[in-house]
């Protein structure tokens, strides 16, 4: 499973009340909004935390599609990544 399912994307966009996250140059603020593991959804990390906790909503994040591609690209995750879990 490499991303969230329907029902948790809508928690994690509900919990942004719909906006980017990130904010950063760029960004769409509420266009395109995507969700966006915390703590990244790699085979070592489901191992580590267990896939229920990788998966949750208190894992993710909102963020448009600009800030996404842009902050994985960069980091892998956000720039200022906190720990939700």
């Amino acid at each position: 499973m490499n991303s969230f399912n329907d029902e948790t994307r809508l928690e994690i966009f509900e919990q942004a009340h719909y906006v980017c996250e990130c904010r950063g140059p760029g960004c769409l603020m509420r266009t395109g909004l995507q969700a966006h593991h915390g703590i990244p959804n790699t085979k070592m990390n489901r191992q580590k935390y267990g896939n229920k906790v990788i998966q949750s909503a208190r894992n993710g994040y909102a963020l448009c599609g600009n800030c996404h591609q842009e902050y994985y690209w960069l980091y892998g995750g956000l720039k200022d990544e906190r720990n939700k879990v």
